[in-house]
């Protein structure tokens, strides 16, 4: 069972929390996800056909009494088995999830990253992939990729090399 603080409308902390699944009513979770990039491509999981076998970034939930970044570096351990390096990962804002009910803090780091590392959470992710922007944006234009991943990557497309049209 996952515990997640709830935060403001200012991305603040409430001091209230709630079970993961449970209902949130009149404040927000915070979900942290990561923009990896590597040599001009982009690493891209598909999640497993339990969590509907789409594409996207690296991330997940924050859990209470946890950081976004914090969450962020043991969510890519957890699910694709790479150790990021605190001082190469760059925040680059906040964004509202489309549905209402979550902001994403958005990150991306550009590290070099070798396949021997990569060790998936079968449950969670089949496969990862470098990708191209425009494979990227092939896969969006496709609906294969999470609605939510590809408004996080055309609202950070100014903020790193990612430039989605």
């Amino acid at each position: 069972m996952e515990i997640l603080d709830l935060y403001d409308e200012n991305h603040n902390l409430t001091g209230k929390t709630i079970t993961r699944g449970e209902k949130v009513e009149n404040n927000y979770i915070m979900l942290s996800t990561i923009i990896i990039e590597n040599n001009n491509k982009f690493l891209i999981q598909k999640s497993s056909s339990e969590k509907g076998s789409k594409y996207g970034l690296t991330g997940g939930h924050v859990l209470h009494k946890e950081i976004p970044l914090e969450a962020i570096i043991r969510e890519t351990k957890e699910e694709i088995g790479i150790h990021l390096i605190k001082d190469k990962i760059k925040f680059l804002g906040y964004e509202k999830h489309p549905n209402g009910k979550a902001f994403f803090a958005i990150y991306y780091t550009n590290q070099t990253i070798s396949p021997k590392d990569i060790k998936l959470k079968e449950d969670e992710v089949a496969s990862i992939s470098w990708l191209k922007k425009d494979e990227v944006e092939e896969l969006i234009n496709k609906e294969q990729f999470k609605k939510s991943h590809a408004h996080i990557l055309s609202q950070s497309k100014k903020n790193i090399s990612f430039q989605l049209q």
